[in-house]
């Protein structure tokens, strides 16, 4: 690979990484956004915002919990890079989960089924996955879901 090519992809992973923010569950619940399961899809990864309402899959969050995100990041780091599914719903739940109190209301709306028994807890497990790992490119779907939020907000 060529210096200049290595520039360009770095580039593009910086802007990539500045154009993508989301504010926190609490932020989103003061700025008017409803957060509610999504019953309609068995997908965990289809979140879906209409309306002011987010509509997120529940998800168990008990021990195994953690080492299985791990597992599917690693697998989409070797395997698919281009495709990052997982590491795309991480990520927005990283953004969605800063402290216990963002995990608190996502427990509250069922979002989360919570078997650490700490909310503190969950909120480390969603804040660990994002630190060592660079993201590239987000998918279409949850950049427009990130836009629309941010703009409803």
């Amino acid at each position: 690979m060529s210096s200049s090519r290595l520039v360009d992809d770095i580039n593009a992973m910086l802007n990539t990484a500045e154009r993508i923010q989301l504010r926190s569950a609490t932020e989103l619940l003061e700025a008017g956004v409803r957060f509610k399961v999504n019953t309609k899809s068995k997908c965990l990864l289809d979140l879906r915002f209409s309306g002011g309402v987010l509509e997120i899959p529940q998800l168990t969050v008990a021990d195994g919990t953690e080492t299985l995100f791990w597992n599917m990041i690693a697998l989409e780091q070797f395997h698919y890079p281009h495709e990052s599914y997982i590491l795309d719903y991480v990520t927005i739940m990283d953004f969605l989960i800063n402290t216990g109190k963002d995990a608190d209301i996502l427990i509250q709306k069922e979002i989360l089924e919570n078997w650490f028994g700490d909310n503190h807890s969950v909120a480390n497990m969603f804040n660990g996955f994002c630190k060592y790992i660079i993201h590239s490119n987000i998918s279409p779907h949850f950049s427009i879901l990130c836009k629309d939020l941010n703009a409803f907000c």
